[in-house]
C-alpha cells in the first residue's frame, strides 16, 4: 500500500468522524446563541447576513480583541462534508444499514435544497390597493439605480452591490457605451433623510442628505440615498460636456431628471424589482375579526391572475398562498390608506427548490421506516430463533428419560 493511501484514509476518517460532527453542532449552538442575542440590537436581516449567511465573523473578546468564528455557511458546508463522507461514502453497505443510508441521503437532499434557496431565490413583497395590478415585486432590502431614456423607455440598471462602493466618502464612476454620459455616485447611505439645504453649495437641488442610524429591528424600513453627478461626454468619448448634480432618495416622489445630447434622462433610486411570471390584480381584500373584538383572525384576498390573456380567479389566504410559475404569493398584511382605500400586502418568494424540503422529508421518513422495519424483522427473527433453541433444550431431558 502506498503512503498516500493511508494518508487519504486518515483524512476521510477525520472528515467523517463522529467527533467532528459533535464539534460542528457545538459551534452551531454558539453561532445560534450569539445571533439570537444580537437580535436585541440588530434587525433579523442583518443578523442573518452577519452570522448565519457568512463564512466567518468576529466577536470582540472583552470588548477589545476580535476573535474570528466560523459563520453559518462554513458550518453547514462542514456538516454536509461530514455527513457525505461518514454517513454515505464510508458506511458499510448492507441490508442492516440500508435505512440509515437512505435517511442520510434525505438529509443531504435537504442541505442541497437549502443551498439552492440561499443562492438562487428572490424574496420581496408587493402591495396592492383594490383594483390595482402588478407584474413585478420589490426586494425588502436591496436597492438599484435606474437610468431611464425617457423617450425610448429603456432602462440601464446599476445594482446595489456596485452602489455601496460609493460609501464612506468615496465616489464611483459608472460608464456604459449605451449612455452618452458618465454617472458619478457619491455619499451612498444605507438609511438617510432628505432635508432642505442650509446654504448654497451644500448638497444638490437645494437638498442635503442626512445620515440616519440603521433601523435596529426592521432592515426593510431603511431608506437608501446618494448624490449623483451626470457628466456628459464629448465627441471623443471623454468627459467635457455639461454636468448636472442631483439627489437620489428612496422616498422621493419624482426622479431626478436632466437633458443630455438633446434627450431627457431620468434617474431613480428604487428598491430592486423582479418580474412576476404573470400579472395579479387585487379585486377584494377581506379581514375577518374574532367575535366581539377588533383582533383580526384572518386576512385574505380575492385576486385575478392573468397570463397571456387567460384569467383565473384565486382566493389567497394566510394558510393558502398562490403557487405558480415558480413563484409563491403569501398573504402578509391588510389595511386601509388615509383615503379609505383598502390594500393587501403579499410576501413573494421565487425559490427553485421550493418543493425540495417536502421531497427530503419523504426520503428521510422512508429511510427511518425502512430502518425500523429491518430492525423489527431482525428482532422477530432472533426471538424466533431463541424460542426454537429453548424448545430444543427443553425436549432433550425428556428424550433421555424415556430411553432409561
Amino acid at each position: 500500500m502506498t503512503p498516500a493511501r493511508p494518508l487519504a484514509n486518515r483524512v476521510l476518517r477525520a472528515l467523517g468522524s463522529f467527533h467532528l460532527a459533535v464539534g460542528i453542532f457545538a459551534a452551531m449552538f454558539v453561532v445560534v446563541f450569539i445571533g439570537t442575542m444580537q437580535q436585541r440590537v440588530m434587525s433579523l436581516h442583518d443578523v442573518q447576513q452577519r452570522y448565519f449567511e457568512s463564512v466567518v465573523f468576529t466577536v470582540p473578546l472583552f470588548g477589545v480583541v476580535p476573535v474570528p468564528l466560523p459563520g453559518g455557511v462554513t458550518l453547514i458546508v462542514a456538516l454536509t462534508v461530514n455527513l457525505l463522507v461518514g454517513g454515505v461514502l464510508r458506511m458499510r453497505l448492507g441490508r442492516s444499514t440500508a435505512g440509515v443510508l437512505v435517511t442520510h441521503v434525505g438529509i443531504l437532499v435537504l442541505f442541497v435544497g437549502s443551498a439552492v434557496e440561499w443562492w438562487a431565490s428572490d424574496k420581496g413583497a408587493v402591495r396592492l390597493r383594490e383594483g390595482e395590478t402588478a407584474s413585478v415585486f420589490e426586494s425588502y432590502t436591496d436597492w438599484e439605480l435606474a437610468i431611464v431614456d425617457v423617450a425610448a423607455r429603456r432602462e440601464h440598471v446599476v445594482p446595489q452591490d456596485d452602489l455601496v462602493r460609493a460609501g464612506d466618502g468615496r465616489a464611483v464612476t459608472f460608464t456604459s457605451s449605451a449612455l452618452p454620459f458618465d454617472v458619478v455616485v457619491s455619499s451612498w447611505l444605507r438609511n438617510a433623510d432628505a432635508r432642505r439645504s442650509p446654504g448654497p453649495g451644500i448638497g444638490a437641488e437645494g437638498v442635503v442628505l442626512v445620515p440616519l442610524p440603521d433601523d435596529p429591528k426592521q432592515a426593510e424600513a431603511n431608506v437608501a440615498a446618494c448624490y449623483v453627478d451626470v457628466r456628459a461626454r464629448d465627441g471623443s468619448g471623454r468627459q467635457g460636456g455639461a454636468s448636472a448634480k442631483g439627489v437620489l432618495w428612496g422616498r422621493a416622489e419624482t426622479p431626478f431628471s436632466t437633458e443630455v445630447g438633446g434627450k431627457a434622462w431620468a434617474f431613480e433610486l428604487r428598491r430592486r424589482s423582479f418580474a412576476l411570471p404573470f400579472t395579479v390584480r387585487l379585486d377584494r381584500a377581506v379581514a375577518r375579526e374574532h367575535p366581539g373584538t377588533k383582533i383580526p383572525s384572518e386576512y385574505s384576498s380575492y385576486v385575478t391572475r392573468t397570463d397571456g390573456g387567460a384569467e383565473r380567479a384565486v382566493h389567497i389566504t394566510m394558510n393558502a398562498p398562490l403557487r405558480e410559475g415558480g413563484v409563491t404569493l403569501y398573504q402578509s398584511s391588510y389595511g386601509k390608506e388615509a383615503d379609505g382605500a383598502v390594500f393587501s400586502g403579499f410576501a413573494v418568494v421565487r425559490n427553485p427548490s421550493d418543493r425540495v424540503p417536502i421531497i427530503a422529508c419523504v426520503i428521510i421518513g422512508a429511510g427511518m421506516v425502512l430502518h425500523f422495519l429491518l430492525k423489527l424483522v431482525r428482532h422477530l427473527g432472533s426471538q424466533s430463533a431463541r424460542r426454537a433453541a429453548r424448545a430444543r433444550l427443553a425436549s432433550r431431558p425428556a428424550a433421555h428419560g424415556s430411553a432409561a
